[in-house]
């Protein structure tokens, strides 16, 4: 079982930043001289980012030609729960749930404030932004103390809701549905 590192963690930052700094002073001795060409603080950032990427499990090896390489995701950030991009106003932790024979289906979220999973038409508030939303996410994940593997069995996912206009009290979203294409 693998341990839930987040890429945020002050632990996972620093062995990054070691294992950097230790690559760019055994490449610095073959290519001395920053100010001639040598190995740069550039470098060094450029290949933090290269070994985050590969921690994520993304290893893009030439871009142009679209060569990639996919690695096993080894720490979690907020793409963890989907797309950032995603539009949206208000936002909900979805925990997808297998279905009961003879009972409907239930959508379980995760609303700010809570540390448990309810029916989203008893949510009553939802996150401004994906960010808010996956970084409460990542808490809960933290909370729940699950390991790597357990956190991506759950499949929490951040979507997109809105107000339900069926609902008759203060509570209730839906999800917003993804647009079809014509």
């Amino acid at each position: 079982m693998t341990a839930l590192k987040l890429q945020n963690d002050p632990a996972v930052q620093k062995a990054i930043e070691e294992a950097t700094a230790k690559a760019c002073e055994v490449l610095d001795a073959q290519f001395p001289g920053w100010d001639a060409g040598g190995i740069t603080s550039n470098f060094q950032g450029l290949l933090a980012e290269v070994i985050t990427r590969m921690l994520k499990g993304h290893s893009v090896l030439d871009g142009v030609r679209g060569h990639a390489t996919m690695l096993p995701r080894l720490i979690v950030d907020e793409t963890f729960f989907g797309c950032p991009l995603i539009r949206g106003d208000m936002f909900l932790i979805h925990k997808p749930e297998k279905p009961v024979y003879g009972e409907p289906d239930r959508v379980l979220v995760l609303e700010p404030g809570a540390s448990s999973f309810k029916p989203i038409a008893n949510a009553g508030d939802a996150f401004t932004s994906f960010d808010a939303a996956a970084a409460a996410a990542m808490k809960y994940l933290e909370a729940e103390q699950l390991t790597l593997e357990q956190a991506k069995a759950l499949q929490l996912s951040v979507v997109p809701v809105v107000f339900d206009p069926q609902s008759t009290s203060d509570c209730g979203f839906k999800i917003v549905s993804p647009p079809h294409a014509a």
